[in-house]
């Protein structure tokens, strides 16, 4: 279904784009459309162009309609039979896709019904989940007397499996309530609740490698995190429920059984029980306060490590890292603490770069490391590393009792600094080592929609009409420049309409949005503004430069779209620079 839609949203903006490339073909190409000339009287000219803003605006019966009447009173224009072709493959397609989300609303219908007459309670919600994503009704779908049934059903086994402390069944039940009931915040918490629980266990399981997450954690960071919050949050923070969120993570913590197979201490119930009644009494002081300052959240805090450090509970850079998180958490869902440790990650992301061999990896636990891709022109790639490789053995350490964190730390490491890895191939019988020689990798952030021969990204998706497609993963430093790039050659292609693919991007840093959004807007048009909580405005707009605006552009956008994708969406759209296509952004 998801491959069908995705393959419906490609013809759409082929179709859109192809269709705004009829109308900004420069006069040189005048020699075979003739763009400039009318195709008939003024009443069909202006007819014509009402069926191209037609298909801009997503109306495409309607103006498949006009465009036939043009054609039926006898307009023989080659821009006219381009565009009825396009319309009249895109109606088949269309046609086609109906015709399949109708059959696979009735299969999901009589598997979900299948479902809950065996008692399968959460598979039955998973297909009402999928039969509610192409129903063409939702909110009456949602209010079915047997789909109620099979909610409070599923609902109910949630609950239970809450009070068993099975936090992952629990989050599969209210994943699919949340997408069948976006707007109802008891799921929302419900789920937010269950994902705290399942934070814990991962984190500090026996496997992960928390020790080195933890290491260079000091108190001091979550001091300078506090007052760096009073001062410079967008808005006056509301301390009080800071203080709440910190107390109630740190209780959390102790509610949590499996954490007992890590620190040895909450195995004794007494230490326990003295250490969060303790906390407890702190959160029901601050519970009764109206409002309070960073210092009391500072002063709770100070008391929470004093009280751990008579009982011993847990390490006190675990503790710091807790209390800090739940502090955070009322601020925004954005915000978040970078301790030592996530630095390499955080410059990875922002950056583009990082210090490694150059991989692409997978780890299912307790199997070896599944190579997925190398990165092109990186050690690995000149070393023969394949996708489907897997590494067993790094530095001579079985690999399948490593998290996927702890391989990538121990993979990657300082430039000119080596590791070695064994390598079983499939297909071969037996493994082989490669020392590979680290250095500073490159991560490309633009990306087409395919490679040729060379393993080189291909951009023209049409080439008779010279219609690219441009994927944007992530906002670097270095993604500006690497647009820039791409968009000089396919100009010096003939590039005639573009295809902007930031689906599923979950943004980076402003600065290179502002770029990205610059490189397609006229100069001195606003990019984006922010206002402080003292009111003072910082305004970033276009620069004096020649951009490229000579082409119609589409933006694809998914659920997953968020943070600067969201800021280059929202300009080009406001600026009339390009449709938007796909799905509600994060």
């Amino acid at each position: 279904m998801k491959r069908l839609l995705k393959t419906s949203m490609v013809a759409w903006c082929l179709l859109a784009a192809g269709l705004a490339v009829t109308l900004s073909l420069p006069p040189s190409s005048a020699d075979t459309l003739e763009e400039n000339k009318p195709i008939g009287t003024a009443v069909q000219q202006e007819r014509w162009l009402e069926g191209l803003s037609l298909v801009g605006s997503g109306k495409i019966d309607k103006a498949a309609g006009i465009i036939n009447n043009l054609t039926a009173a006898g307009v023989s224009d080659e821009r006219v039979a381009h565009v009825q072709s396009w319309l009249s493959d895109y109606g088949k397609f269309e046609a086609s896709r109906r015709e399949r989300i109708a059959k696979d609303y009735g299969k999901y219908i009589s598997w979900a019904r299948e479902d809950i007459a065996a008692g399968r309670r959460h598979q039955a919600l998973v297909t009402i989940s999928m039969a509610h994503s192409v129903v063409d009704d939702p909110e009456s779908f949602v209010k079915e007397t047997w789909v109620v049934d099979a909610v409070e059903n599923a609902l109910q086994a949630a609950k239970n499996y809450e009070a068993k402390s099975k936090w992952y069944a629990a989050a599969r039940v209210y994943v699919r309530l949340q997408d069948l009931y976006p707007l109802n915040q008891d799921y929302r918490k419900a789920l937010e609740r269950c994902q705290d629980h399942i934070r814990l266990e991962l984190t500090y399981e026996p496997d992960a490698d928390w020790e080195s997450a933890v290491a260079d954690i000091s108190k001091d960071m979550a001091y300078d995190a506090f007052l760096k919050i009073s001062t410079d949050y967008l808005k006056t923070p509301d301390f009080r429920e800071a203080v709440l969120g910190a107390l109630r993570q740190v209780v959390l913590m102790t509610k949590t059984p499996k954490l007992a197979d890590v620190f040895e201490k909450l195995k004794d119930k007494e230490a326990i029980s003295e250490f969060s009644t303790r906390v407890e009494a702190r959160l029901k002081f601050a519970e009764a306060k109206e409002s309070l300052t960073v210092h009391e959240l500072i002063a709770h805090f100070e008391r929470v490590l004093e009280i751990n450090e008579e009982i011993a509970l847990f390490p006190q850079a675990v503790l710091v890292r807790e209390f800090t998180y739940g502090a955070l958490q009322p601020l925004d869902r954005f915000s978040d603490m970078i301790w030592p440790a996530d630095v390499p990650e955080f410059y990875k992301r922002t950056q583009g770069r990082f210090p490694g061999v150059g991989i692409q990896i997978r780890k299912n636990e307790g199997e070896p490391i599944l190579v997925v891709s190398p990165l092109k022109d990186s050690p690995a790639y000149r070393a023969g590393v394949r996708p489907g490789d897997l590494i067993t053995k790094i530095n001579g350490k079985n690999a399948s009792k490593y998290t996927i964190t702890k391989a990538v730390r121990e993979i990657t490491g300082p430039v000119r600094t080596t590791v070695n890895l064994t390598i079983k191939r499939p297909g071969e019988e037996e493994e082989f080592e490669l020392k590979l020689e680290r250095q500073e990798i490159k991560v490309e952030s633009i990306k087409g929609f395919d490679r040729d021969d060379h393993d080189a990204w291909k951009y023209m998706i049409d080439e008779k009409q010279k219609i690219a497609c441009i994927r944007l993963t992530d906002f670097t430093e270095n993604s500006a420049d690497e647009l820039k790039k791409v968009l000089t050659d396919l100009s010096e292609q003939g590039l005639r309409g573009l295809v902007f693919d930031l689906r599923d991007n979950p943004g980076g840093t402003l600065k290179a949005a502002v770029d990205v959004s610059g490189m397609f807007l006229p100069p001195e048009k606003p990019i984006v503004s922010t206002k402080d909580r003292n009111g003072s405005l910082y305004e970033v707009s276009s620069p004096d430069e020649k951009p490229y605006t000579d082409f119609p552009m589409i933006i694809l956008t998914s659920r997953y779209s968020a943070s600067a994708s969201e800021i280059v969406t929202g300009a080009l759209q406001v600026h009339k620079r390009a449709l938007v296509l796909g799905e509600r952004t994060y």
